[in-house]
């Protein structure tokens, strides 16, 4: 066998009889360093990182000179999250080619996973430079650019990348710097061209879903014919071709509930799912919790695990893979908390692998899909009339649609700061893509009508350009010395921002729902905006749920005198921090046994659907 043969199979995507190629020459030409590396490139494709590692690692021995050798044992190290070395062995490939467009991407890439953000957007400018024609090393310079918070810089590289050549990832990086700065109407018109670039890929298309719902023009009708032209293209077919399950009756009477995340993490989702977890009957439903997450576990996976009585990892399974593996567990009821969320499994759920399916707590709106039959909502969220937008039958729960489970950790509230400050603050820790033009105009009129007071505003980077948060507010008036821009950080000092605020302040049309709580948990009030669509009426739910509906606007104008009013009557802002911990928690949104027992109601009517084949399991 001789090497140019594994290279040939390689090249004809035969990676099983490549690695038994290089095998055989290595074998019978153990100096043979060109085997050595390709032998270790097939290994790193199957996963098998420790070996590749080694391969590579013998193919430098051999030819210590070859950049490209250099260059990718630091990708392999970086995959296994072993930085330093990952960094040594990229330095040493572009010093001994400095000139190569390859390496020198690879060094910025090392160099962005160490946080050397300046470092790598320096070596990605080096390998534009060496390879003009490739809008790779652009991309990745947008990506440095944009995490630095340099977002007129990214944006100029993204286009700059798509100008050379337009594919469907340029278009969805600049979608998402421009999502990043509130622009949701070139962020909507960058993802639209994504889709048309890769007509066939549901994820990206899923993306497009997504930015529509943080934009203001949005009806709900329109988000129900996108959703309905994303089942067409991706999933109606496979619903149709997919058979009728019929899982066999369980022989100890308790129904099979499967839920399907991306984000059993410390994650929004996991925050109202957990309590439900917790509470579930295991007397009469067996829970399973099929894991799609492609991020490393933490402390909440690991509570999500102690909990569910069997968990599944599917984030490295085919969709067909998954729903075997649904079926061969009989589950009766399964239940989606993505929708049309990053890294979501909805093509799973078109494989129809459970009688009965559900979209429930992560997605605000519906999937378009005829094989999801119900959707959990709640009368304030989706009131009647709302079931002409949705595919899925409404299901709403007696009161809140929602249980809050808050940080263990979090602090006391304390007294109320403007008592000390001498003035209002005013905060709001959404995602920067929910600051949108009218949201923001809305903030900037409460500003500008109390000149007084302060807003805390989270920002992902700290940043002066055209785009950034500071230039945003002074174009509309306001000096940035009013403003303090924070991070979001770890989850208990996001919440200590709380400490120093005294009204939140709601975005629109995208309203919070974690961060809501999360105000009101730590003694802070929150003037929503309400709209005609779920997305927009969450918080109206929430704060319903605690008696306090006259913080809930119809109108911009309403929403600004709402959080005036509020600000001028320190005796009630007094009264609310110190009783809005005590009113959660004797509410329904906090009592996670009272709300699990509504949603496992719900659940038992859905069973009149199943059909139960002979034997048992």
């Amino acid at each position: 066998m001789e090497f140019s043969d594994a290279v040939k199979l390689h090249q004809s995507g035969r990676p099983d009889l490549a690695e038994a190629a290089c095998r055989a020459v290595v074998q019978h030409e153990p100096g043979n360093a060109n085997a050595w590396h390709l032998l270790g490139m097939l290994l790193l494709e199957t996963g098998r990182r420790d070996e590749a590692l080694e391969s590579l690692n013998r193919s430098i021995v051999l030819r210590p000179s070859e950049a490209q050798f250099h260059s990718n044992l630091s990708a392999v190290l970086g995959t296994m999250r072993r930085y330093p070395e990952a960094l040594a062995s990229a330095r040493e490939a572009a010093r001994l080619d400095p000139s190569s467009p390859k390496v020198q991407n690879n060094l910025g890439v090392t160099l962005e996973r160490c946080k050397r953000f300046g470092e790598a957007a320096e070596a990605f400018r080096r390998a534009a430079a060496c390879d003009p024609g490739s809008p790779l090393p652009l991309t990745h310079l947008g990506n440095v650019l944009r995490k630095t918070g340099r977002y007129a810089d990214a944006l100029a590289a993204y286009r700059r990348a798509i100008q050379i050549k337009p594919t469907a990832h340029g278009h969805s990086t600049l979608a998402a710097c421009y999502a990043d700065v509130g622009e949701q109407e070139q962020a909507i018109a960058a993802r639209r061209k994504a889709v048309e670039l890769a007509p066939n890929d549901a994820a990206t298309h899923s993306d497009l879903l997504l930015d529509l719902l943080h934009d203001s023009a949005t009806t709900p009708q329109l988000q129900l014919e996108e959703s309905l032209n994303w089942a067409r293209r991706h999933a109606e077919l496979l619903i149709a071709k997919a058979p009728q399950p019929t899982p066999r009756e369980p022989p100890d009477g308790r129904l099979r509930i499967g839920y399907v995340s991306a984000d059993f993490r410390e994650h929004p989702v996991s925050r109202f799912f957990e309590p439900v977890l917790t509470a579930h009957d295991r007397a009469r439903f067996k829970v399973f919790c099929y894991s799609a997450s492609r991020k490393q576990p933490d402390a909440t996976t690991q509570r999500l695990q102690s909990l569910a009585e069997h968990w599944r990892e599917i984030s490295a399974l085919s969709d067909d893979q998954a729903a075997d593996r649904v079926r061969s567990d009989g589950i009766h009821i399964l239940v989606d908390l993505g929708g049309h969320t990053g890294s979501n499994r909805l093509l799973l759920f078109a494989r129809r692998p459970a009688p009965v399916q559900v979209s429930y707590l992560g997605y605000p709106a519906t999937t378009g899909m005829s094989g999801i039959q119900y959707r959990i909502t709640d009368a304030i969220a989706d009131p009647p009339g709302a079931e002409r937008f949705y595919t899925e039958q409404l299901v709403r729960l007696p009161g809140c649609a929602w249980c809050y489970g808050p940080s263990l950790s979090a602090s006391e509230v304390g007294s109320l700061p403007a008592d000390a400050a001498g003035h209002v603050t005013f905060v709001a820790l959404h995602r920067q893509q929910k600051i949108t033009p009218l949201t923001l105009d809305a903030w900037a009129a409460i500003l500008r009508a109390l000149p007084s007071s302060r807003l805390l505003v989270s920002c992902r980077r700290i940043s002066r350009d055209d785009h950034s948060i500071p230039d945003r507010f002074a174009r509309l008036g306001i000096d940035s010395r009013r403003l303090e821009l924070v991070g979001r950080g770890p989850h208990d000092e996001y919440l200590r921002h709380y400490l120093r605020a005294d009204i939140a302040l709601d975005a629109y049309p995208y309203n919070g729902t974690t961060t809501t709580c999360d105000a009101l948990w730590m003694g802070v009030p929150v003037v929503t905006l309400r709209g005609d669509s779920h997305v927009a009426r969450t918080s109206a739910s929430l704060l319903g749920s605690l008696s306090l509906r006259d913080l809930v606007a119809s109108t911009v104008a309403e929403y600004v005198q709402l959080a005036l009013t509020l600000a001028a009557d320190r005796p009630r802002l007094r009264e609310l921090r110190s009783s809005l911990r005590t009113r959660m928690s004797a509410s329904r949104l906090m009592d996670a046994p009272a709300y699990t027992r509504r949603l496992e109601t719900a659940y038992l009517r859905f069973s009149a659907d199943i059909r139960f084949g002979s034997g048992s399991r």
